[in-house]
Parts: structure tokens; sequence; C-alpha cells
């Protein structure tokens, strides 16, 4: 009777499970199930620990990818981006060499590597890359400094040529440090973020899971760029068919956080307060991403009739801001505010 009883239970629990896995929507499905440990989601995306870390890595990440090489490329296109220096007679030395870093965007973050809970691989490519980048800023500071003060009039250019070949060689030891942190780091955010997908799922935690989902659709398309080999260069060569299925799962996964966030229901099961800036800084950020997607598109065809001689007028604005790297920078920022402000 005893074994009766426990054969019962166990196909009740069988037939319990094979329903809510028939009832999961075609959305969903798309979302790889993945099992996490007990001692993998004290780790996860709402662990206020890693919470902070994954926050400073993408501050990192921003600075690495965004002002720093703006400020290498602005320096190599005054003095040449080989280790011999040049520059030319006309050029204004003054100004500086657009150095804009913010230093707190560093602070804290070697620390971190060595801290738990440990991330596989991204802390050891911080660990690894740290070092190396705080010369090579200590060495654009320097630079800065030294044509800021007009100092090359008093020694004839004589530290500024020796400034050159530090700034070539670091920028060449942290260039493939930094590619192989963002890797790692994105790869991993990715795995987490998967997995904190199936639990706001089960929670009904839509606000969240939406917001999730977007960041995660504005990556998968900034993927897809990557995959193509397309920068600010060559947008021309963009395979828009390609580039527009990634991007209409971006605008949809936007406009659903959108219209969900407004649910004051919604926020109060998922006990987020309304009336405190947290889910109005991701929205901006959000929309910001999605824009920053459609000025692609704008740029990218703009540049296709150029070449075929049907060119329509474009604004220098569209072109600055209708770059990969401008999306890039977008969506780390909007990381940052879900970490920030939705992830907890």
């Amino acid at each position: 009777m005893k074994r009766k009883l426990v054969m019962m239970v166990v196909m009740l629990v069988l037939c319990s499970v094979l329903t809510s896995c028939d009832n999961r929507t075609k959305e969903d499905k798309e979302i790889p199930n993945i099992n996490v440990a007990s001692s993998d989601m004290d780790k996860s995306l709402q662990d206020e620990s890693m919470i902070k870390k994954y926050t400073a890595y993408t501050k990192l990440n921003l600075l690495v990818t965004g002002k720093l090489e703006s400020c290498l490329r602005f320096y190599f296109g005054k003095f040449g981006a080989t280790e011999e220096f040049k520059v030319d007679s006309r050029t204004s030395l003054s100004n500086g060499i657009f150095l804009e870093l913010s230093k707190k965007d560093m602070t804290g973050v070697e620390e971190y590597a060595s801290k738990e809970p440990s991330i596989a691989g991204v802390d050891s490519s911080v660990k690894e890359m740290y070092p190396k980048l705080k010369e090579l800023v200590q060495s654009l500071e320097e630079a800065d400094l030294y044509y800021k003060m007009k100092s090359y009039v008093d020694d004839n250019m004589a530290k500024g040529k020796e400034l050159h070949k530090k700034i070539y060689s670091q920028s060449l030891e942290v260039k493939p440090l930094a590619a192989k942190f963002t890797s790692e780091l994105a790869a991993d955010f990715s795995k987490k973020s998967k997995a904190e997908l199936n639990n706001l799922e089960k929670k009904d935690f839509k606000v969240r899971y939406y917001s999730l989902r977007s960041v995660m659709s504005a990556m998968e398309l900034e993927d897809e760029i990557v995959r193509q080999g397309i920068s600010s260069k060559n947008l021309k060569d963009l395979d828009m068919e390609k580039f527009k299925e990634k991007y209409n799962l971006l605008v949809e996964h936007t406009n659903k956080f959108l219209e969900i966030s407004k649910d004051l229901e919604q926020l109060k099961k998922e006990k987020i307060n309304e009336s405190i800036a947290y889910v109005s800084d991701f929205r901006i950020s959000v929309m910001n991403t999605k824009t920053a997607a459609t000025d692609m598109i704008i740029r990218a065809e703009a540049e296709k009739n150029a070449k075929n001689g049907t060119a329509k007028d474009i604004s220098r604005e569209e072109k600055e801001v209708g770059t990969p790297e401008n999306y890039s920078k977008k969506i780390k920022e909007s990381i940052i505010h879900y970490l920030t402000n939705l992830s907890k």
C-alpha cells in the first residue's frame, strides 16, 4: 500500500512538470532553460555583491571601449599611429590630447577581481589588463599635461617623442587584453542573464523580465554587427536584412518593457517604487539604445544611397551618432542602469 502511494505521488509530480513545460510561450521556449544550482544562485544578477562587481566591470568596459579608444584615436591622428613620432607643424598642440577619462571608473576595480563572488574568466582578464591599462592612462595624462603646459617649447619636443614611444607600445599591449576582457564579460553576462530570465518568468516579474530582455536583444544585435565586421568606416556594407532580424526583436522587447512598466499594479507586485527614478532612468537608457540602433540604419542607408548616386541629405548629428561605437556605448549604459536599478 505504501509503495502504491509513493508511485501515485511521483506520477502527480511528473504530470505537473510536463504540464508547466507545455504552457511555456513561444518566446520563452527560445530562451535556453539553464539549471542553476543553489550555490550559483547566490552569485546571480540579484546578488548584491555580484551587482556591485558587474557594475564596476561594466563601467571599466565603457571606459576602455569608449573614452580611452576615442582618446587614442585622437592622439594617434595627431602624432601618427606608428612608433615613429610625426606631427604637422600646423597642428595645434596646446589643447592637449582630448583626455576625458574618469579615473573613478578605474578605482577599486583591481580589488574586485580578487573578491568573492568570483566570475571565472573575467576576474583573471581584469587582473591581467588592469596594471597595463593603468600605465597607459598615466602616460596619456602625462602627455595631456605636457601639451597643455606647452612644455614642448621648453625641451624642443624631446619628452613628447619619448612619451609617444611609451604610449604606442603600451596601447599595443592593452588592446588585445581589453578585447579579451570585453568578450569574457559579455559572455558571462549573457549566461547569467538567460538564467535570470527563467527566474523572472517563474515569478511573473514582467517589468524586470522585459527590461533584461531588451538589454539582451541589444547585445544580440551588437553580436550581429561584430559578426559582419561593421564599424563606422564601412556602414554602407551592412547586411540590412540580417541586421533587421535582430533589430526588430530589440524594438519588440523595448516596446513591451515601455508598456508594462506603466502598469502600477505590476510595479507594486515586483516591489518597484515608481516614485523613485528606478524605472524612469532605465526607460531613458533603453530608449537611447533603440534610437542609437535606428541611427545606424539611417546612416547606413544614406551611405548606400551615396554609393549608388542617389544620396539623401544626412545631418552632421546623424553621422556622429549613427555608428556601432555609439550604439555599443548606449548598451553598456543600459546594463549599468539595469544593474543599479532593476536587477535587485
